[in-house]
């Protein structure tokens, strides 16, 4: 056999096993003072973030952002003349790799966060990704990027710009040499001098760097079914009190019988607002803690109620409240709790039973453990002093560990439940029949006919061990 064909084979083996080899989804990004991103880690699966090829299962780093992709998914310059990845990218000796700064004249398609970093000369500020620009710009001495890029770093934006370009990304007016940021579209427009188009916003956000504080900016002008709080802050003039929406003015002043609103509010001229008194007449529905806060008296599951007031408590909890205060001093649980409410313990019931497959889902019942054929539960809660305990004698499909938990003296422990007993229906195997009495199950009549692997001592033991407990 020829030495050129055993080479063959040899690379042929060896590229076989690198492909049955399991990729690494480790991508461990070192990020050093923004200037320089580092990695040691290569043979990435796909979709992990690269830096470049030599890092990639596939062999491949690229396509709308850097990461490991398939052969047939990378982006491809048609002439050659564009740059298909984000960073350029050194591989050093010692097995690191080393993105040092960012690539210019980028393809269509891939990453971008500046309009020079594009061939086409256009970044869209949406996608993130360089596109053919249609047009041309109107504007000159303006800025045409949203952000201050500098490519002989890994990590570039740091500083946002202003007097923005008319077409450019902006958040709100100030961004724009124009003064005015069109919200539909969130680039910067040209005022027109005609009537102004309405706001469907109630505000927006706006910085001028990544690491400054955030404004919010209020919008006057807003357009009917727009949230408002004043009426200065609606086109039509009128912010209704019932719905707190911007509405059609009303030619008859709403009938307020009782409060729609939680507060009251004041605005301000650039249509800021701050809360000046707190409602204690609340209409029906209304956010409420505690009954003073309704004007049908009664607070029911943190909204205001028109129903009669109940003997029992249908809110799992209780709150005390300051009139002066829109939020509660302080909540406690609720005791008398009706039939059908979530529960912990029996003390918490009307009923006095807290009963349900598990603790999250018991809920107050009016039927009686003496009633039943087996427990539910995996443990019973009588009151909040004596704890919980856990039970035995449980029914099918309910969670176990031991057969003598099981009404069935059988728990599968592939699924952790008591299930009906498939595996040995000749012989018992627990000692006792059990009752529910005085607040416990108890051992009563003891059986016969015992299976021969049967611990009758060590069984008793653990069940009076499970049964004290109580």
């Amino acid at each position: 056999m020829s030495s050129l064909l055993l080479s063959i084979l040899f690379f042929l083996l060896l590229d076989q096993t690198y492909q049955q080899t399991p990729c690494n989804n480790n991508q461990n990004l070192v990020y050093e003072d923004e200037t320089y991103i580092y990695s040691t880690t290569t043979n990435l699966c796909n979709n992990a973030l690269c830096l470049h090829d030599g890092q990639c299962h596939s062999g491949f780093c690229g396509g709308y952002q850097s990461i490991c992709v398939n052969e047939n998914e990378t982006i491809k310059s048609k002439d050659g003349t564009c740059n298909t990845t984000q960073y350029l990218t050194n591989y050093y000796d010692n097995g690191t790799f080393i993105a040092y700064g960012q690539r210019e004249n980028r393809c269509n398609g891939v990453y971008c966060d500046c309009h020079e970093q594009c061939q086409s000369g256009y970044c869209d500020n949406f996608s993130q990704a360089c596109v053919q620009m249609i047009g041309q710009w109107k504007e000159t001495e303006c800025n045409r990027n949203a952000y201050i890029c500098n490519n002989s770093r890994a990590s570039i934006m740091d500083e946002m710009t202003s007097n923005r370009c008319i077409g450019t990304y902006c958040e709100c007016d100030k961004n724009c040499k124009s003064g005015y940021c069109n919200m539909d579209t969130l680039k910067c427009d040209q005022l027109s001098s005609g009537p102004q188009k309405c706001s469907k916003y109630e505000s927006t956000s706006c910085s001028e760097r990544f690491d400054s504080e955030v404004e919010t900016i209020y919008f006057g002008n807003r357009c009917l079914k727009v949230r408002c709080q004043c009426d200065n802050q609606c086109e039509s003039g009128y912010c209704s009190k019932k719905t707190s929406f911007c509405e059609e003015k009303q030619k008859i002043i709403e009938d307020l019988e009782c409060d729609h609103q939680v507060q009251n509010f004041e605005c301000f001229d650039d249509y800021s607002f701050r809360v000046v008194s707190i409602n204690n007449q609340r209409c029906e529905n209304v956010q409420c803690y505690c009954d003073s806060q309704c004007k049908s008296g009664y607070c029911q599951n943190q909204k205001c109620s028109s129903k009669q007031k109940s003997s029992c408590n249908e809110s799992v909890s209780y709150s005390i409240c300051d009139p002066s205060s829109i939020s509660p001093i302080s909540q406690l649980d609720s005791t008398n709790l009706c039939e059908g409410i979530t529960c912990f313990c029996d003390s918490d019931c009307s009923t006095n039973i807290c009963h349900g497959s598990n603790e999250g889902l018991k809920t107050c019942q009016s039927l009686t453990r003496e009633s039943m054929q087996c427990n539910q539960t995996i443990s019973i809660c009588l009151n909040s002093i004596n704890g919980e305990f856990f039970t035995i004698n449980r029914c099918e499909n309910v969670m176990c560990n031991n057969d003598y938990q099981c009404q069935s003296d059988y728990c599968d422990l592939d699924t952790k439940l008591c299930k009906k007993n498939q595996q040995d229906n000749k012989c018992n195997k627990t000692q006792y029949i059990l009752t529910y009495t005085n607040g416990k199950w108890e051992n009563t009549i003891q059986k016969e006919n015992l299976c021969e692997h049967v611990n009758a001592n060590a069984i008793t033991n653990a069940l009076q061990e499970r049964i004290a407990i109580s």
